[in-house]
């Protein structure tokens, strides 16, 4: 069996961001992302599990970078809360990362259309969040897979490798903390919400997220590992047709984010790559079942539902 990937954080010497405000009912979540972004970058990361008498439209959230959301919150109506940090003078312009189980597809398209800047699927990666955050807050962030040189202690560079090991993002920071998620969290439905407007791109669609939720009935069933290649092989063909597909469509209507979109489907397909020279034939491990499904079901629900619909958008004024 392959050795686990170890990653470490390269946090940029300067200076450390100032706050990041975590909203959120779950507790141990809430703490979680608490310590990792005090670790990776915020001076401070304060946490409202209960907002109480706080008015947030009066409140003084200046020194605010950023706030993380939990939307999942049964005793509060969390897009309330994002409408009233953008009437807030403070915190109208402070980018908003909220989080939702995937049974929730309604709510993240109203915390979009309410105001916020990204949003992440639970059950998910730390890793994945720490990018959205830095990608928000307009600052640099990567991983290394080999361990930094031995540093002073002064130094800014620290390692998170407990944190982001897949296993143990797996069994500590997603299935935990994943409130109102479908049975192990990984499947997706096709909804009228996916579709963006557009039939073949809508077919297209529907016909990947079949796919991937072969994946989940076979790794429930342990047969997953024996599924992996052709599910690669399905992945390079959809990036070869279906790209191709949205991308003449946005050239013959000369859609005005036509080279960002092209950028973002080379990355899924360097990824795709990425997977497939990495395993080489060779076994399956549970890490990379874990990390397809996880990337593929992250990149489909954040692609569709922020990129794709705007393609669908701009078709509908055209007509």
């Amino acid at each position: 069996m392959k050795k686990s990937s170890v990653y470490y954080l390269r946090v940029e010497k300067g200076e450390k961001m100032k706050k990041a405000v975590i909203i959120g009912s779950a507790s141990l979540l809430n703490s979680k992302i608490q310590t990792v972004l005090q670790k990776s970058g915020f001076q401070k990361a304060e946490v409202y599990k209960n907002l109480g008498n706080l008015s947030i439209k009066r409140h003084d959230w200046r020194e605010v970078e950023c706030f993380v959301i939990d939307l999942d919150n049964a005793d509060q109506d969390m897009i309330a809360v994002i409408k009233d940090l953008k009437e807030n003078d403070t915190s109208k312009d402070v980018p908003i990362l909220s989080l939702s189980s995937n049974a929730e597809l309604k709510t993240l398209k109203r915390a979009i259309a309410a105001g916020c800047s990204e949003f992440l699927v639970k059950p998910f990666e730390m890793s994945v969040l720490l990018q959205r955050i830095y990608k928000i807050c307009k600052k640099e962030f990567g991983f290394t897979s080999k361990e930094p040189e031995k540093a002073e202690e002064s130094t800014e560079s620290m390692s998170i490798a407990e944190e982001n090991t897949y296993e143990n993002v797996v069994q500590r920071e997603l299935v935990n903390d994943s409130q109102g998620v479908d049975e192990a969290g990984y499947t997706i439905k096709w909804i009228r919400d996916f579709m963006i407007g557009v039939p073949q791109i809508d077919q297209e669609h529907e016909e990947i997220i079949l796919n991937f939720n072969k994946l989940y009935l076979l790794m429930k069933s342990g047969k997953g590992h024996e599924y992996y290649d052709e599910l690669l092989q399905f992945l390079k063909k959809y990036v070869t047709t279906h790209f191709a597909h949205e991308e003449k469509i946005q050239l013959e209507l000369n859609y005005p984010g036509y080279e960002k979109h092209k950028m973002l489907h080379q990355e899924f397909y360097n990824k795709v790559l990425e997977m497939e020279q990495s395993h080489q034939g060779g076994f399956t491990t549970d890490r990379e079942l874990i990390y397809i499904s996880l990337y593929v079901r992250d990149w489909l629900y954040h692609h569709i539902l922020l990129e794709d619909v705007q393609i669908g958008a701009y078709v509908n004024t055209r007509r």
